[in-house]
Parts: structure tokens; C-alpha cells; sequence
């Protein structure tokens, strides 16, 4: 999707998941992620999730939104590209050579690199068009500056309360060597307590939304992480979601409705710092890794 803007050789590609958009979308969606391997009792789950945060994901509004006001910040044209749904990469990268974009900035929505996830992104930017692709964000100043902020205007913890930072977990199994990943999530978690004056006892990183399958994923996972800060005698988590920057089904239900549960049960107060979405923010941050990639020579993608 182009944002109104006057069309140019230069534009900029925000790329995001994607998500259904009504309930009757669930399983064609989750057929274009699981293939062969989506059965009718993963399809039911997953639609009772949705149905229970409204039947839809609201991640394409949020983007197209904040490619438009990126869009008006930068003066360029500011397209969108879903992996798993409309509109999907392709069809996007087609779109832009027709309005004959030649060379253009792709930026992922999720600041930490894996060649499992990120990395899936870029071998889909197959096109007669250069690219500047930027591999992750974890650690750019206005990232660290914006999640610091959602954190406000309490940043002191009090006794009994922990601040637990999450992302998506990943199948072990599929990180290559060296694959910066964890480091990089522990980088920011890093960052941001500094800001807040936190010491190492105060925070924790947890991993979330693991697909339930016969591989070893990332942990510990958030679902088992509560109850045993429960035990350690934590009545409060202030949680912040720093492997997401907008709401969807993860943040929706995964958080919102699972966590919240789990947290009640084992007599925790749960609060989840809000998301980026399509705030000043994080426009500041896009613009920012857009002056970053502006240093680095356009690539030939095929």
C-alpha cells in the first residue's frame, strides 16, 4: 500500500507479520504460516483467541497508519508488506516497481535480529530494485528512549515488584551459530534498566508465545516464569513487551488474557506498559533507522 504521497524513485517498506482481519480469515491465515502442518484443533484455538480480543488482528490498521505518518515526516512514499497476509510482500514489491520506485529502505517492525525471523524477511525482497535492508534496531537510541518512556512516570520499583521484559520465543534448534538473537534482547533489557536506575535483581527476560511443537524453544517462558516469581515472594510485575512494538494477537491475548490469568492465580498484579503502536515515537525510531541505512550502499536483491 502507498501512503498519499507524490511518487518518487525512493520509498521506504514497512514489514510487518500480518494478521486476519475478520474471523473467517483465521485459517486461511494460519494456513499460510503452518502449511500441512495446520490441523483443525490448532485452527478452533487459535479462532477462540481471536474471537476473545475481537475477532481480528489489529496490526495492519496500525501500520498503514504509521506508514502514513511516516510518510508525511519523511516526504517520501512509504509502503507495507505482510509476510502472511494481505498485503503480502510481493504483491507490495510489485506495486512499488509499478510506481516506479527504483531503490528503497526496508525496515522489519521488531527490533532483534534472528536469521530465523528477520532474516525470513529478507530473502522475500526479491525484485529488480535496490535495497537498503536493516537488520535490527535493539540498540538505537529512540527505541531505548521510547520503551523507557512507556515505563514512566513510575520508573522506581517498589519492594516486592519486578520488571519482566518479553519477546517471542524461538525453536532452539533453528538458531544458527552466532545467531545474535538473545544477546541482542538482553542488550536492550540492559539499556533500558541503566535508564531507569534498575539494578540486576529487578528485572528478568522471559520468553513468550512458543508454538507447541516437539522442538526445545527459548526460555524460561513467561507461563512458568510467574508463578516461580510468585514463589520468590513478588507481588507486582510491570510487564514490557520489548520484542513487539504493536498489538496484536500476542500482546491481545498472549498477554493480556493468558498472562493476566496466570498472574491472578498465583496472587500477582500484572500491568503491561503500553505499545508503541503508531506513536510520535516510533516514528522517530523509523526515521532514525531510515539516517542509519542512508550510510550503507543499496544492495541488488534477486
Amino acid at each position: 500500500m502507498l501512503t498519499p504521497c507524490k511518487k518518487s524513485s525512493e520509498a521506504v517498506l514497512l514489514l510487518a507479520h500480518g494478521g486476519p482481519s475478520s474471523l473467517d480469515d483465521v485459517k486461511p491465515f494460519l494456513a499460510n504460516i503452518l502449511g500441512n502442518r495446520l490441523t483443525p484443533e490448532i485452527a478452533l484455538t487459535i479462532e477462540e483467541r481471536y474471537r476473545r480480543v475481537g475477532g481480528k488482528s489489529p496490526l495492519l490498521a496500525i501500520t498503514r497508519s504509521l506508514a502514513q505518518k511516516l510518510s508525511e515526516s519523511i516526504q517520501l512514499p512509504v509502503y507495507v508488506g505482510m509476510k502472511y497476509w494481505d498485503p503480502l510482500i510481493e504483491d507490495t514489491l510489485r506495486q512499488m516497481e509499478r510506481d516506479g520506485v527504483e531503490r528503497y529502505t526496508a525496515i522489519c517492525l521488531a527490533p532483534h535480529f534472528s536469521e530465523l525471523s528477520i532474516g525470513g524477511y529478507r530473502k522475500r525482497l526479491t525484485s529488480g530494485m535496490g535495497c537498503r535492508f536493516v537488520r535490527s534496531w535493539h540498540d538505537l537510541a529512540s527505541f531505548i528512549d521510547a520503551t523507557t518512556l512507556t515505563l514512566s512516570p513510575s520508573p522506581a520499583l517498589r519492594e516486592r515488584e519486578v520488571l519482566l521484559f518479553t519477546a517471542h520465543s524461538l525453536p532452539i534448534s533453528a538458531l544458527g551459530s552466532g545467531d545474535p538473537y538473545v544477546e541482542q534482547l538482553l542488550q536492550t533489557c540492559r539499556l533500558v534498566a541503566e535508564r531507569l536506575g534498575l539494578s540486576r535483581e529487578q528485572w528478568v527476560l522471559g520468553f513468550q508465545s512458543a508454538s507447541k511443537t516437539d522442538s526445545t524453544w527459548l526460555s524460561p517462558h513467561v507461563e512458568h516464569l510467574i508463578p516461580e516469581l510468585a514463589q520468590k515472594g513478588v507481588k507486582e510485575i510491570v510487564l514490557s513487551p520489548i520484542g513487539f512494538v504493536a498489538e496484536h494477537i500476542e500482546i491481545l491475548y498472549d498477554i493480556d488474557v493468558l498472562f493476566q490469568e496466570i498472574a491472578y492465580k498465583n496472587g500477582i498484579s500484572l500491568t503491561r506498559t503500553p505499545m508503541l503502536n503508531d506513536r510520535p515515537e516510533m516514528v522517530d525510531i523509523l526515521r532514525a533507522c531510515i539516517d542509519f541505512a542512508a550510510t550503507c550502499p543499496y544492495e541488488s536483491v534477486q
